[in-house]
């Protein structure tokens, strides 16, 4: 459903599906190859003047207008002018850059009006600069895109030279259809957005620096078929005043390196309250920003994201990853900085990174359907550490605790989050590991420290019947009692929880032992707590089991299989909620 059906690795040309509506097809000159057999022609940039002998060319002062097919080789220094393809032969024209430097004062540096395709080939070794104006002549543009390079057509760009593009109007890169970059080092600076298409942008082997007023890197159109982006084996270093990367329909990263910064960064994001009690987003400001504020996401896609590998660093205003749809994250190391949500998917949200490090932000992971097959996850949020929203993701809302009654739900319909496996520590304000139906854990390690408030709680499954299934792994909680909830008592996996009567320091150590003295399970909590609940599979029925807080024993406790409880429910930090007594809530149905 998420992996691409084939990628695109090396110099490999063909078909190549991706999902099952987008391909992109690689021909063999879409890679650079020497261009010295091919009879070019020579263009020679002197200043205010050119110098070039073809029927295929037209001079008119300093703009060069290419008439049809072929390969042209640019050099030298263009200082108030236009290279302009206006080809009609229906042949490909290939313009090798060989250390060029073309200004316009008010106009694109590069304007492709018509061509079979274009190719724009940057000679290795070499340094290439196109600047346009900060203000068209109105009379040049006409029904042109302002851009720097502009293409009405099929636009691909390749070499081992590179491009440095001065966009002082609009965009840096816009193309009207596909635009293909198989190498390169490319640099743009835009006043609007940096690169800009249509159809779709497909990039490999490619080193991509982009600093821009606007989105960095988009395609958009209005059919699913097109609009989507897919990164092969590139290097991408973005700082966005907009959206980092944006695919109106599916963008795929394979094997990618990204540094992104979209919006000014995390510093830069509306402030949002979380969520008070039980009632979820009763109580959290969850409003879109005003329509006509840009959006601010690192990466961002209308319908897919699947990412296969890499590394990412993403610091952004709003969401980090955000899919309309779908987000399958099957490898690579993640490190974030989110001013929303780190990784959002309003239906399926997949994840098996390496390590996905969320250093800071509003939710960690929200999704409608929310599965982690593995890697090492760490969390911190200012309200929901991870928080499966179901049907309601996009608009709809959940009934606030007490509200609804009705019988256990485990059917397989009613699981929204499932951990199959990984490490998943989470340090929240808000709940940890909140579903809006029920929960699953199979396998994997899940530690979960916080919420200090008695507003919110560890463990949140939702009302009506809503459960938390242990079938394995292990489960470490610390927190406040005050909403604290816990495995159900028919798990195949026995649970216990602690109440306790102090409140325990931000850094306290947590330890539980069996009856000989080894060690169940073990964590350090970095948010205050009174309230603990494990479960592992090497629990016992029957065996007594110790706590110890930064090794002062302070409970004991004896599972008596299902779910067990010692001490009672204090209401968190001045928070509410009534008397637990002790002793067993529960026994497993025995099989």
């Amino acid at each position: 459903m998420f992996l691409p059906k084939d990628m695109l690795t090396g110099n490999t040309t063909g078909v190549f599906n991706y999902g099952d509506l987008h391909t992109v097809t690689i021909a063999g000159d879409d890679y650079y190859t020497d261009y010295a057999k091919s009879s070019p022609v020579k263009i020679n940039l002197m200043g205010d003047y050119i110098e070039a002998s073809s029927n295929n060319i037209k001079i008119d002062g300093s703009d060069i207008t290419i008439l049809g097919g072929g390969v042209y080789v640019l050099s030298g220094t263009l200082n108030d002018g236009t290279v302009i393809v206006d080809s009609e032969d229906g042949a490909e024209v290939r313009l090798i850059l060989n250390g060029v430097n073309i200004i316009s004062s008010d106009f694109s540096a590069m304007d492709i009006r018509q061509s079979a395709k274009t190719v724009i080939s940057l000679a290795e070794g070499t340094e290439n600069v196109l600047t346009d104006g900060s203000v068209y002549n109105e009379e040049k543009l006409g029904e042109e895109t302002a851009a720097a390079i502009s293409s009405k057509d099929d636009l691909v760009i390749n070499g081992n030279g590179s491009l440095s593009v001065n966009a002082n109007s609009s965009d840096g890169i816009k193309a009207n259809d596909s635009l293909k970059i198989t190498g390169g080092s490319i640099k743009i600076t835009s006043v609007d957005d940096g690169v800009n298409a249509n159809d779709y942008i497909a990039a490999l082997n490619t080193s991509m620096t982009i600093n821009s007023g606007g989105d960095a890197i988009k395609c958009e159109h209005t059919e699913e078929e097109k609009g989507f982006i897919t990164f092969e084996e590139s290097v991408l270093s973005v700082t966005s005043g907009g959206d980092g990367v944006y695919a109106s329909s599916a963008l795929y990263m394979n094997e990618t390196k990204a540094d992104i910064v979209s919006g000014g960064g995390n510093e830069n994001a509306v402030i949002k309250r979380g969520g008070f009690g039980g009632f979820g987003r009763f109580g959290a400001n969850n409003s879109s920003a005003a329509d006509d504020t840009p959006s601010t996401k690192a990466i961002k896609a209308g319908t897919n994201i699947v990412i296969n590998g890499g590394s990412f660093n993403l610091d952004s205003a709003e969401d980090a990853i955000h899919s309309d749809k779908d987000a399958a994250i099957n490898k690579g190391t993640f490190e974030i900085l989110s001013g929303d949500d780190a990784v959002h998917a309003e239906l399926n949200l997949v994840l098996e990174p390496e390590t996905l490090n969320i250093s800071k932000s509003y939710e960690g992971l929200e999704g409608a359907y929310i599965t982690i097959n593995g890697g090492d996850i760490r969390i911190v949020s200012n309200d929901d550490g991870i928080n499966a929203s179901g049907e309601n993701s996009n608009g709809g809302m959940m009934m606030p605790h007490g509200m609804r009654g009705g019988e256990e739900k485990t059917a397989e319909e009613d699981i929204w989050l499932t951990v199959n496996d990984g490490h998943i520590h989470i340090e929240t304000s808000g709940d940890g590991f909140d579903s809006n139906g029920s929960a699953v854990i199979n396998g994997g390690f899940l530690e979960i420290y916080g919420p200090e408030n008695s507003g919110n709680g560890s463990i949140d499954v939702g009302d009506g019947g809503y459960v938390l299934i242990m079938n394995g792994g292990s489960l470490l909680a610390a927190g406040s009692s005050g909403m604290a909830e816990h495995p159900t008592e028919n798990s195949p996996q026995q649970s216990l929880t602690f109440y306790l009567d102090e409140i325990n320091e931000s850094g306290s150590t947590i330890r539980i032992t069996d009856s000989a003295g080894n060690e169940i399970i073990s964590g350090t909590s970095n948010k205050r707590f009174n309230w603990i609940c494990i479960s592992t599979e090497s629990l016992t029925e029957g065996e007594i089991y110790t706590l110890f807080i930064n090794e002062t024993e302070t409970a004991r406790i004896t599972a008596n299989g299902g779910f067990s409880s010692t001490g009672t429910r204090s209401g968190g930090f001045g928070g509410f909620g009534g008397e637990r007594p002790e002793g067993n809530f529960g026994r497993r149905q025995k099989q």
